[in-house]
């Protein structure tokens, strides 16, 4: 078991989360 693979993972997914969230949010304005 890589933590560091595991971390980077979930650090891609959060940075891809927001940036959809930004994305959504700058259509509402």
């Amino acid at each position: 078991v890589t933590k560091h693979n595991d971390a980077s993972l979930i650090t891609t997914t959060i940075v891809l989360v927001r940036d959809c969230l930004n994305d959504a949010h700058a259509v509402d304005l």
